[in-house]
């Protein structure tokens, strides 16, 4: 009896031991234990968008409501310490064929490890653009996972106008509906097929022609010119996702820096920004998307 009594007991006071041991406040398992905040601890999700009309900020902003993901313009990531997320995501539009010069070279900043995925709005065709990234990521030794193509109303306003307000419609519809598709695909992490346009495409535009088009990107700012509408309100110095623009006598001068996204053409409260002498072609800036929100940057 008194062997078991000394077992009952050293068992009681082992159990009480444990118990104390597992309601401490510093024990990894104790009820009131946290994870201790660690600065570059990685975040769920973040988009990065650039968008100079309002089309890829539409769709970041939808994807980002649906993974609860933290939304952030590649425009205001210069000079900064890229966050951390388990998932990463890349919204912009193709620029001749391929990447936006700002997007590439951003994009060579992604180097820690995460799930990447990219999303590129286009009027025309999605060129070479995901595999552009895709081949950039791979530079840095990470993996593009996923890579999709949505169709938006075209906004290039040196080869078209805005599309009837009809038609817009239903490319909005349509990218709703492929929103939705990509959500399921990013939420699972899946590995999915890229988007891309054909072989000749891709090796004759979006390799040969994007080369050399892009050279001629940042010049290419010679043919806009404003007239007698400006009321100098600087909108377009404010939109200008690279600070290209400055005003002088409370008129815009273009600094040879542009990325041809047409934000201060589009956006101009006046009409009065013009492209070499085309007047005829009507405006576009995503419906979805209000001045102030291009303006946070």
């Amino acid at each position: 009896m008194r062997t078991n009594e000394v077992k009952r007991s050293r068992g009681q006071q082992f159990e009480s031991a444990l118990g104390r041991f597992f309601s401490s406040k510093n024990h990894l398992y104790g009820t009131n234990w946290a994870y201790p905040k660690v600065s570059n601890m990685k975040q769920k999700a973040i988009i990065y968008h650039f968008s100079g009309t309002g089309n890829s900020l539409s769709i970041a902003k939808k994807i980002a409501e649906k993974l609860d993901a933290k939304l952030l313009s590649v425009a205001a990531q210069k000079d900064k310490p890229l966050e951390q997320a388990e998932i990463t995501g890349i919204v912009f539009p193709v620029y001749c064929w391929g990447l936006p010069s700002i997007v590439a070279n951003f994009s060579k900043q992604l180097k820690s490890d995460s799930y990447y995925f990219g999303v590129a709005t286009f009027g025309g065709m999605v060129g070479n653009s995901i595999i552009q990234l895709k081949d950039i990521l791979k530079s840095n030794k990470q993996v593009l996972s996923a890579g999709f193509g949505i169709r938006m109303p075209g906004n290039y306003f040196p080869l078209y106008g805005a599309k009837p307000l009809e038609k817009q419609k239903k490319m909005f519809d349509k990218a709703e509906e492929a929103v939705l598709d990509i959500v399921k695909i990013v939420q699972q992490k899946k590995i999915s097929k890229l988007s891309k346009s054909n072989f000749l495409v891709n090796s004759l535009l979006g390799k040969f022609l994007y080369k050399k088009m892009m050279k001629n990107m940042k010049a290419a700012d010679k043919n806009f010119w404003v007239d007698d509408n400006c009321n100098g309100c600087g909108t377009c110095a404010e939109l200008c996702p690279v600070n290209n623009l400055t005003l002088k006598d409370k008129k815009p001068v273009w600094g040879h820096g542009c990325e041809q996204c047409m934000a201060c053409l589009q956006w101009c409260p006046k009409q009065a920004i013009q492209f070499k002498q085309i007047k005829e072609r009507k405006r576009y800036h995503n419906p979805d998307i209000a001045l102030k929100e291009m303006l946070l940057r």
